[in-house]
């Protein structure tokens, strides 16, 4: 096998990889981490296919990908900031 076949699968397998984080993290409390896990890998998956040029099949996965991750992180960015503020409000009143 050549190179340029082992980096492609190594594409392949991040891009996927973060569409299943992303999708995951829409189903629940994982979110929290899945959705930052899934957004990392997918911009590995894309700085990959820019720098060596290959992989380019597998970038409308790893583009999905980030947009799902960044609803599904600022929606649990949301939640989080709410129980904050909920939580605030309960000791100063």
């Amino acid at each position: 096998m050549s190179t340029e076949t082992d980096l492609e699968r190594v594409i392949e397998r991040k891009a996927t990889g973060s569409l299943i984080y992303a999708i995951l993290g829409l189903l629940g409390f994982v979110g929290v981490v899945l959705g930052p896990l899934a957004y990392i890998r997918a911009g590995q998956a894309l700085e990959l296919i820019e720098t060596h040029g290959i992989g380019q099949k597998h970038q409308n996965n790893a583009k999905t990908a980030r947009k799902i991750a960044v609803v599904v992180s600022s929606i649990w960015g949301l939640v989080l900031l709410g129980i904050l503020i909920i939580g605030l409000i309960e000791i100063f009143t």
